[in-house]
């Protein structure tokens, strides 16, 4: 199981009364929005997204993207 960038979201087909589970896997988001989630300020991280840094630095390290903390 693949590491998650945000929580499933169920989506309900209002005609044909569906659901489907919409998964966002961190491989699948694009370098540069981790990169974005790794330079924004600790004032301005939400609840969770201090956890979900962590991860997204631990996959910018795994694609191979060098990436320093002090760019800001």
């Amino acid at each position: 199981m693949s590491v998650k960038f945000k929580p499933n979201e169920v989506i309900l087909d209002r005609k044909t009364k569906t659901k489907t589970v919409k998964t966002f896997p961190m491989a699948g988001i694009k370098a540069a929005e981790l990169i974005e989630l790794c330079t924004k300020p600790d004032s301005d991280l939400r609840r969770l997204e201090k956890k979900t840094r962590v991860k997204a630095r631990k996959e910018l390290v795994k694609r191979g993207i060098d990436f320093s903390r002090s760019v800001v």
